[in-house]
């Protein structure tokens, strides 16, 4: 019945009738004009309980998805460096000996710092545009 009016009835007890009356009587409108607004206040406070509780739910799976992401990238980190490791200490062994290496992993460290300055950056002002188109 999109667009039409519907008619409802119901049944109270004499006492509550006169309570309502009562009421619309005070804000100065007619009891179906009072019971249309209970009514609709209702549904409303029905729909965003909804919105929120489907919310809560979406979040709660986005976390343990992060949760589970962050994970995998933090396992695949420590392989990463295990196996990095392994190579460096294997150069080491085979030719240039410790200066060599000492050189060698302080060139390394500071090339990836610089990367991890640009990708900090470039993260950060994505974040802060997301942020402010939500404003």
């Amino acid at each position: 019945m999109a667009g039409r009016e519907a008619v409802l009835s119901t049944r109270l007890l004499a006492t509550d009738t006169a309570r309502f009356q009562g009421i619309a009587e005070r804000k100065g409108v007619t009891g179906s004009q009072l019971l249309r607004e209970i009514i609709v206040d209702y549904l409303e406070r029905e729909d965003r309980e909804s919105y929120a509780e489907r919310l809560a739910e979406a979040e709660s799976k986005y976390a343990k998805q992060l949760k589970a992401s962050t994970e995998r990238i933090c396992s695949l980190m420590a392989k990463i460096g295990i196996e990095v490791h392994a190579v460096v200490e294997f150069l080491a062994m085979v030719d240039g000996g410790e200066a060599a290496m000492a050189e060698a992993l302080s060139k390394s460290s500071k090339r990836i710092e610089k990367g991890l300055e640009n990708q900090i950056k470039r993260v950060k002002e994505k974040m802060s545009e997301a942020v402010s188109l939500e404003d």
